[in-house]
């Protein structure tokens, strides 16, 4: 036991301070517990929140929350809200590439319609030469 347990015992042998000396012990183990478990945490949790926030900007530039892409591809760097999650990162990535499908159709549309003319044309170019080469007389 401590000072403070013989102390009591030399004060006289009394049951409640023998009770007494018995809880104090009880309360510095408890004491030296706790304090064990709780000694290093200042310096653990300032660890273990470099690490979450590491691990946050690691996820955020996964869910590409720090940057978007420009019309051409391109990636900029943005700072967006903190609140967007994957879902909502999701929805704007197919929103951009929907976007560039509806471009892209656009412009192989405009290509179809160019080829047709074109066709079009070259069928009226050979009527045309038929023509003149009948009214030519080599057919």
């Amino acid at each position: 036991m401590t000072d403070i347990a013989t102390r009591l015992r030399e004060m006289g042998n009394a049951p409640f301070l023998e009770e007494a000396a018995r809880t104090i012990e009880d309360l510095r183990a408890k004491v030296a517990y706790w304090h064990g478990l709780y000694s290093n945490t200042l310096e653990e949790d300032n660890a273990t929140i470099d690490k979450l926030v590491e691990e946050n900007e690691r996820f955020r530039n996964r869910l590409e929350v720090t940057h978007v892409y420009d019309e051409m591809g391109h990636r900029i760097k943005a700072d967006l809200p903190p609140h967007l999650d994957a879902v909502a990162c999701r929805d704007e990535t197919i929103k951009m590439l929907e976007g560039q499908l509806d471009r892209a159709r656009s412009q192989a549309a405009g290509i179809i319609e160019h080829a047709y003319d074109l066709t079009r044309q070259i069928k009226e170019m050979r009527a045309e030469i038929i023509r003149l080469r009948v009214e030519a007389g080599y057919d």
